[in-house]
């Protein structure tokens, strides 16, 4: 077990904490919810939980968004001279 995170890892929590975890969409934090209590997220499920609770019906669209969020699809960062997803400089994916 490593006792501090990388240099790396810190910038990816500030990256989700800025870019998804962010108040802005309660979509990403239900899904990582989701993810930590039960390694996967169906969509049908999402979408009732979500009409349950905050009385709205969530599009695949947005079920794909959030996803592409959560990958930081979305967030760019420099990489070898060109900007590019920080999901993809970090090799994130879900």
């Amino acid at each position: 077990m490593k006792d501090a995170a990388s240099s790396e890892e810190l910038k990816i929590l500030k990256l989700f904490s800025n870019e998804i975890n962010n108040a802005k969409r309660i979509e990403e934090s239900l899904i990582l919810e989701g993810l930590l209590e039960n390694e996967v997220v169906e969509f049908d499920i999402l979408k009732k939980e979500i009409f349950e609770k905050y009385k709205y019906v969530l599009s695949k669209e947005t079920f794909l968004s959030s996803i592409h969020n959560i990958n930081l699809g979305f967030a760019t960062e420099k990489h070898e001279n060109k900007m590019v997803p920080a999901g993809k400089k970090y090799s994130l994916t879900i």
